[in-house]
């Protein structure tokens, strides 16, 4: 239901925002398919298809890494035909479009600039699709970013985990002013007026050796300073027992009816030092 996809997702934020490890699979969402030309959104139902697609046009299927960070690419031809040779990928930026019960995403062959690739309902065959967007590669096949890009489908940015692609490369679609505190380094102005942001400036990786090294430096306070460890150990407490209210007690869980919700804590620290 909505209501427990909303209780799983505030879970999950305040796991971040309280420095527990992030674990994206423990949220779990209905697919959603995008109409090509109209952009409205349904329901994916299973088809019980098991075999590769009768494309229309030939196009590559490119198989994304455990990470989501590489890609590894063979043709996909029509007459349900998959190459068992793995390609060099021309480097650039592909149309891409990610389709229901398929493990790869379709790509264009051809490289281009970024900000610049179409093709998306070729790849498609015109149908609905989980995403679609471009995404930029090197001749390794590492991404280097990708992007919901896509006149015909307009894919929503909360749909983009339905690609199995990292995050971290990502480019979203913006419209309205930049957003307070961001660098000019998160945005990117395409040809044609259209700006793109970047959703996460570093990665997962980063992310974690940032907090360890936070990590220190307050266990370091906790140390020199015995009215700092108190108070430590006293929000380390407050916000274990909000954490755990979330799955027993429906904290930061509301009615639909209701527009209520409590406030979260930004920070909830890792055991004091002994």
């Amino acid at each position: 239901t909505n209501e427990l996809l909303e209780s799983e997702i505030e879970r999950l934020k305040l796991q971040v925002r309280l420095g527990a490890p992030a674990k994206p699979a423990s949220v779990v969402r209905d697919a959603m398919l995008v109409e090509a030309w109209t952009g409205s959104w349904a329901e994916a139902r299973a088809t019980g298809e098991d075999s590769y697609p009768d494309v229309i046009i030939s196009c590559l299927a490119a198989f994304p890494d455990a990470l989501g960070k590489a890609v590894s690419c063979r043709w996909l031809r029509r007459g349900r035909s998959l190459g068992e040779a793995i390609l060099v990928l021309m480097p650039g930026s592909h149309a891409f479009v990610k389709v229901h019960n398929e493990a790869f995403l379709r790509l264009s062959p051809l490289g281009t600039q970024f900000g610049r690739a179409s093709g998306h309902p070729q790849l498609a065959d015109e149908k609905p699709v989980l995403f679609a967007g471009e995404v930029e590669v090197d001749r390794e096949g590492t991404i280097l970013r990708w992007s919901n890009m896509s006149g015909t489908y307009r894919a929503e940015d909360a749909m983009c985990f339905q690609t199995e692609l990292a995050l971290d490369k990502f480019w979203a679609v913006h419209s309205g002013p930049k957003q307070e505190g961001d660098d000019a380094e998160r945005y990117l102005s395409l040809p044609g007026g259209t700006t793109l942001r970047r959703v996460l400036m570093i990665s997962d990786s980063e992310y974690a050796e940032l907090r360890t090294e936070w990590d220190t430096h307050v266990k370091n306070l906790c140390r020199s300073n015995p009215k700092a460890r108190a108070c430590y150990e006293r929000l380390h407490q407050c916000s274990s027992e909000r954490c755990d209210a979330v799955p027993h007690y429906g904290y930061l869980t509301h009615v639909r009816s209701s527009a209520t919700s409590s406030p979260l804590s930004d920070h909830r620290p890792t055991p004091p030092p002994n």
